[in-house]
């Protein structure tokens, strides 16, 4: 069974916040509108001081990240707890 790191949990709003800033979402609803209804949705990478994004599916959470060389991006889907 995979252990959830609170740490990483607690971070998420403010990755979903800059998530939404870079690619210009005035809303978490109009962000949610589009990780329903596109296969392809805004990820961000998880590691802190990064800011990479890049289109994903709906259920990536560990896409590959091209500035830290490791899969710690996650989708729009995954950070609002859609998926």
């Amino acid at each position: 069974m995979k252990r959830i790191d609170m740490g990483a949990m607690m971070f998420i709003p403010t990755k979903l916040h800059e998530l939404m800033v870079i690619e210009g979402f005035e809303s978490v609803d109009e962000l949610t509108e589009e990780c329903m209804f596109d296969s392809l949705v805004p990820g961000i990478c998880m590691t802190k001081g990064c800011s990479f994004t890049a289109e994903v599916e709906q259920d990536c959470h560990e896409g590959w990240c091209e500035v830290c060389d490791k899969g710690t991006v996650n989708s729009c889907a995954i950070l609002l707890g859609v998926i």
